[in-house]
């Protein structure tokens, strides 16, 4: 069975150049001569031309860098200025103007001309190198100017947003604390009355000392708050105006509490949050 596959394959093959064979033969009879010898040119182009090209340019470019670095530039530029002075002492006594200029663009025409003589590939190496070390050198001097004379470079941090004006309320003196759970006396109206009251309460303290004070003060404050304020019913303290009474109770009281402890501030405002009855 194997054997039988290779020789079809092998028939196929042959069948095949033969039809090629003939196709070609038919070409080359009826096509005409011109278009033939297009198709040949471009068959050399594209398969042959175009890639030794392309190879040649790629054994240019990498042997570049070594053939630039061995050039002599010391002795070039000494020959493009002493081309220079040559035409200056030519020149000088005809027209002093022209041997300056002669002195400048001389050994910058010298230069130029023998840059157009490179390869284009090393023209193109060695022009970017030269305008990057220009670049370069430029940036150093600008970056060295700066640092020598820092006093005309004023700039704020990077990280300052000199737009960003703080909020009024940073700049207020007073400032607010709180305390919640304040448990107040109540008095109990029968058996099974409201027994306690409990209420979260926030101070305006008008400066920072008095709000330290407060804060610091927390249980001291409690416990005086606890003995000095006076029993009130607990359903009474759940209306508006039993709350109204209540806050400025609070308030008396630990202002009092503030001028016994020799604070130099005092409560300004007292809010209830919160209360609650139970």
């Amino acid at each position: 069975m194997l054997n039988l596959i290779i020789k079809f394959e092998t028939l196929a093959n042959k069948g095949l150049l033969w039809v090629f064979a003939l196709i070609n033969k038919a070409w080359r009879k009826f096509c005409p001569q011109k278009i033939q010898q297009f198709f040949h040119r471009s068959h050399q182009f594209i398969y042959v031309t175009t890639p030794s090209f392309l190879r040649r340019q790629l054994n240019t470019a990498k042997a570049a860098p070594k053939e630039i670095l061995s050039i002599n530039f010391k002795g070039l530029f000494s020959t493009a200025l002493t081309e220079g002075v040559k035409a200056f002492h030519e020149l000088r006594k005809k027209s002093p103007l022209k041997a300056l200029i002669a002195i400048v663009s001389v050994p910058f025409i010298f230069l130029l001309n023998w840059a157009r003589s490179l390869h284009p590939i090393h023209g193109f190496i060695l022009g970017s190198f030269t305008i990057g070390s220009i670049f370069s050198a430029a940036m150093i001097g600008k970056a060295t100017y700066q640092i020598l004379y820092e006093d005309f470079f004023h700039r704020s941090p990077a990280a300052v947003d000199d737009s960003y004006i703080r909020p009024d309320y940073y700049k207020k003196e007073t400032r607010t604390t709180s305390l919640s759970s304040v448990k107040i006396p109540a008095i109990v109206d029968g058996v099974n009355g409201l027994r306690s009251v409990l209420i979260d309460v926030s101070f305006l303290a008008s400066n920072r000392e008095t709000k330290k004070i407060l804060d610091t003060s927390e249980f001291s404050l409690r416990d005086h708050l606890i003995v000095t304020l006076e029993p009130v019913l607990p359903q009474f303290a759940l209306t508006d105006e039993g709350r109204e009474m209540l806050k400025e109770k609070l308030e008396i009281e630990v202002n009092h509490y503030l001028k016994n402890h020799n604070a130099p501030g005092f409560v300004e405002e007292t809010h209830i949050i919160h209360i609650l009855a139970h």
